[in-house]
């Protein structure tokens, strides 16, 4: 995978992590690449992502024309935004032009290249750890030099991570410095001299007139005693005071040449200016590099590159002793995230999980869920066992969830928001497995109506309706009762007494046969309203999908029906029951049946009726209503005890394709009915259509646990039943 980022001269320059500018809460001095993967604009998934190992970083970079630089000479510093002399003033062999960076010099080069208009012999060095080392140079068309690499080494060695401003040369400066010297003397002051006195000589053998000069050699001048040179003490005497501080300015040293003050003397009593100096100048100084840096165990403790995992709500630093992917490693298909605050661990919390109890997937097994604690390292840790008791079942009923965070989980992260204990409920697949959560509260306790001569049960104690204690307690603030009492039951009447007692005499609480079976579980959780045990029946494992078996000895399977009264989130049509209730009923079975028995607690497969036919309604009927209203009755005559709480529900069972014509034609509104047809779909216990047979005179249930109901649209766009109004047959 390649990020690839281009800047133009016109943006803005990469700097270091600033919290006081960027305000994004990373622990970091260096400068940051922050890369979000949009999975929409490529075929590659999250999860190729996830599982695949990083091996190595490479980062490289390429620039050109970099003129944030510190340059200077041995005289001072060099502004090179205009034309500038590099190497000052009559440069002699050896003069220096230093160039310091501390963008460039601190990362591996692969390459240096130097923008430089001039056509010198220069020999380079570079200042590492106080000491030169010397590098070569080529002559590059384009007014460019390449600093060669030496072999079996890197470019230039690299300096410490500085990102402050670049700094001139200094006594104390030990390293990051490239120094260009000039590699001969033509343009040096004792150069500059031997050319004057060749102008000298020549201006001699030119002046013959005896009123004017005297000369005895090239360093020895002879005045009259009229002239006015004989007078002067000094080179201002003799070039006059401005031109010295041009040169000054310059950077000449006026002390040099007053050494050859007599040669002055003589050009200025001769009338002949001075030879203009040899100088080395130029436009403009850049510089232009690669450099790169394979990246192998990226690691916070390297000072150079550190990484970083971003997550939905911040991130960390991944554990590096494992295989690191480029993107964060979810493991599970769903988490549940709950941050404590105004807690220091270690600690014990009470959480109360408001569930909707039933809405989790019925057709689902219960799903393992997994209790985890971030510790200080933003690192996710599994409970120790013992550590959490939960009183939910997998979150697949409302209850409390006792948790003991160890003194290893920390407040402060950056994955999650800070100041808070985090915990983590995950289930590694099918995430609808658990139930819908209402609210989860801290502090969650559990109170039971304790009986006495004066007080019974009598009916559901509705949420709201504990408020304070009985005796109060200045350490307990409040109290809110967020949802209605259950498991509650009436005191036992006569009748049901002695049923009871005949039952237990019956069944000695010993679950032997079927009966044993369905009166126990019948007796113990009431809210169940049907029971009906299968013997010789269970499940096999087949291509990774369970298949039920009504001839398999050793197995029991008890099929279960809820009540459903009161239980406005279960859907009458399809009654299933919650997976926490079958969970606690096969608890309470395993206790009591045969050890050598298998035992299955599952709910009914619903088996879809659907019918197809051509009807015609009575005169001034409106079609569109009363079409609904048939579709309607239907759904009632295949399933009344989805709308009558009195009628029983049947598994197995069958229906005659001749009882469904019969009611439709005693519809009072419907005047005939033609092309009748009966359909039977059966699915699979993840819902998936798996057999569908059409125009039956009869459907039969398939199993002992089936239910015929009727067709019913999960998505409710259509109607259940495929009615065609007509107004003449024509069959």
């Amino acid at each position: 995978m390649v990020l690839k980022i281009i800047l133009d001269i016109e943006e803005s320059a990469i700097v270091p992590y600033s919290e006081k500018n960027h305000k994004i809460n990373y622990d970091t001095k260096l400068p940051l690449l922050m890369a979000k993967m949009d999975q929409m604009a490529s075929q590659v998934w999250y999860t190729d992502l996830m599982n695949t190992q990083v091996s190595s970083i490479h980062v490289s970079v390429d620039v050109k024309g970099v003129k944030d630089l510190a340059l200077n000479s041995d005289r001072g510093s060099v502004d090179a935004s205009k034309p500038f002399k590099p190497f000052g003033d009559f440069p002699k062999t050896g003069t220096g032009f230093y160039i310091g960076s501390k963008e460039i010099f601190q990362k591996k080069l692969d390459s240096l290249i130097l923008n430089f208009p001039v056509n010198l012999p220069l020999t380079c060095s570079y200042l590492h750890k106080n000491n030169w080392k010397n590098y070569t140079l080529n002559k590059l068309p384009n007014d460019q030099f390449r600093v060669n690499k030496p072999s079996g080494a890197n470019l230039l060695e690299t300096t410490l991570m500085d990102f402050g401003p670049n700094q001139l040369l200094r006594a104390t400066s030990f390293e990051g410095y490239l120094r260009l010297q000039l590699n001969n003397s033509q343009y040096s002051l004792e150069a500059y001299m031997k050319k004057v006195s060749e102008y000298v000589d020549k201006m001699i053998e030119k002046a013959k007139k005896p009123d004017q000069v005297e000369i005895s050699s090239i360093s020895t001048v002879s005045k009259k005693e009229s002239s006015p040179l004989a007078k002067s003490k000094n080179i201002i005497d003799v070039i006059g005071i401005g031109k010295v501080k041009e040169l000054e300015l310059a950077g000449i040293d006026i002390a040099e040449l007053e050494k050859n003050l007599p040669l002055f003397e003589l050009l200025a009593a001769t009338g002949n200016n001075i030879p203009v100096p040899d100088e080395i100048t130029s436009d403009f100084f850049s510089m232009d590099y690669t450099a790169s840096e394979n990246i192998t165990s990226p690691d916070s403790s390297v000072e150079k590159h550190c990484f970083y995992h971003l997550t939905p709500f911040g991130y960390y630093k991944p554990d590096l002793n494992g295989n690191l992917s480029l993107i964060p490693h979810f493991g599970q298909q769903g988490e549940l995230l709950i941050g404590i605050e105004k807690a220091e661990a270690p600690v014990a919390v009470q959480l109360l999980f408001l569930l909707v109890d039933g809405s989790s997937n019925p057709l689902k097994n219960q799903e393992q869920v997994f209790w985890h604690y971030m510790d200080r390292n933003n690192q996710w840790k599994e409970f120790e066992k013992g550590r959490i008791i939960d009183g939910t079942i997998n979150l697949t009923r409302s209850g409390i969830v006792s948790v003991n965070i160890p003194k290893e989980a920390g407040k402060s992260h950056t994955a999650l928001p800070t100041d808070h204990l985090w915990i983590r409920a995950s289930v590694a697949q099918n995430t609808d497995a658990v139930c819908k959560v209402i609210d989860i509260q801290a502090q969650g306790a559990l109170t039971e109506l304790v009986k006495d001569e004066e007080t019974e049960f009598r009916q559901i104690l509705p949420s709201g309706s504990i408020a304070k204690l009985k005796n109060s307690d200045s350490a307990i603030k409040s109290i809110n009762q967020p949802m209605d009492s259950n498991h509650g039951r009436i005191r036992e009447s006569d009748s049901d007494y002695y049923v009871r007692v005949s039952e237990r005499l019956r069944h000695k609480q010993r679950a032997k046969n079927i009966w044993d079976y369905e009166h126990l579980l019948l007796q113990e959780f009431p809210e169940i309203f049907k029971a009906k045990c299968l013997n010789h029946t269970g499940f096999y494992e087949q291509s990774g999908s369970k298949v039920f078996c009504e001839n398999y000895p050793g197995h029991v399977t008890v099929v279960c029906i809820p009540d459903l009264k009161e239980k406005s989130h279960i859907n009458p049509l399809r009654p299933y029951t919650p997976v926490g209730l079958l969970t606690d009923i096969s608890i309470f079975l395993e206790k009591i049946k045969n050890p050598f028995v298998t035992l299955h607690v599952v709910n009914p497969r619903f088996e879809e009726v659907q019918v197809e036919f051509e009807v015609r309604f009575h005169e001034l009927m409106d079609e569109v209503f009363y079409r609904n209203l048939l579709d309607q009755e239907i759904e009632q005559f295949l399933c009344p005890w989805a709308f009558d709480f009195n009628q029983k529900i049947t598994l197995g069972g069958s229906i005659n394709k001749s009882s469904l014509i019969n009611f439709v034609e005693e519809r009072p509104y419907v005047d005939f009915v033609s092309c009748f047809k009966i359909h039977h779909i059966i699915r699979n216990d993840v819902g998936t259509v798996i057999e569908k047979k059409t125009d039956l005179e009869e459907v039969i249930a398939a199993s002992g646990r089936s239910v015929l109901v009727s067709h019913f649209d999960e998505k409710q766009t259509e109607p259940r039943h495929k009615i065609k109004v007509i107004q003449t047959c024509t069959c």
